[in-house]
């Protein structure tokens, strides 16, 4: 199937789903403190769209980028049957030994902060 959206009325280009794998779609609205410095009032603001999914034959993490959002906008997602694939705008290969060295990495930031002692065996990095 291929989901197509619109934008305000426009038509956006449509999306299309793998041959094997999985398609997600995302809205995600944040408001934080501005992350440059202390000296910035108010607030940072985002709203998005997120199209995405894995294609499981090639292991791709692919992204098709959707139009930016403001409040007011309409999205919508038709699902269809087509033949042909959309170029993805991004694409990244799961790389397993970059997933353990983040995972790593990770446990222990969180064993520092909780005060824990991590060994680790002689075969570990």
């Amino acid at each position: 199937p291929e989901a197509g959206g619109q934008n305000n009325d426009n038509r956006c280009e449509p999306l299309t789903a793998l041959d094997l794998g999985v398609m997600t779609s995302q809205v995600t609205w944040v408001r934080r403190q501005p992350l440059a410095t202390a000296e910035l009032s108010g607030y940072e603001e985002e709203l998005t769209l997120h199209v995405g999914g894995l294609h499981t034959p090639s292991g791709e993490y692919r992204t098709w980028f959707g139009p930016d959002l403001a409040t007011g906008d309409r999205i919508g997602i038709m699902i269809i049957q087509s033949e042909e694939i959309d170029t993805h705008d991004e694409a990244k290969t799961f790389d397993p030994a970059e997933h353990t060295d983040h995972l790593k990495a990770y446990v222990r930031k969180q064993a520092a902060e909780w005060g824990w002692t991590l060994s680790e065996s002689s075969g570990g990095s």
